[in-house]
């Protein structure tokens, strides 16, 4: 997928939960992604999920978003290269913003969860 573009999406999971549900929003292979004002939460009942799992892509761009009360993990990054942004988000829900490192995100105006 190239330039990919998810804008103003808000997932509300309703019962019943289906098991394979697991992210809110995953990307596979994938060029130029940017998520701008999500807001969600990994599937319910699925503690292991993430509001976002990004795998296998390059140059990736979240701004604006928002995690729902009970997210685990915010952002689940595997093979991830590129330019990547988190920006202007409303992370405070989250119990955590990633299970990878963001070392090479560019990360301004975020609200954190509390340690």
């Amino acid at each position: 997928m190239k330039e990919v573009r998810v804008r103003d999406f808000d997932l509300e999971w309703m019962p019943p939960w289906a098991d394979y549900l697991s992210h809110g929003i995953e990307a596979e292979d994938f060029e130029s992604l940017v998520i701008d004002g999500f807001e969600g939460r990994q599937g319910s009942g699925r503690p292991s999920g993430a509001a976002i799992a990004l795998t296998r892509g390059r140059d990736v761009f979240i701004r604006n978003c928002q995690s729902e009360v009970g997210t685990e993990t915010f952002l689940l990054l595997s093979d991830v290269a590129g330019e990547g942004m988190l920006v202007n988000n409303d992370l405070s829900r989250a119990k955590k913003v990633s299970q990878s490192t963001l070392a090479s995100f560019t990360s301004s105006g975020n609200r954190m969860p509390r340690p």
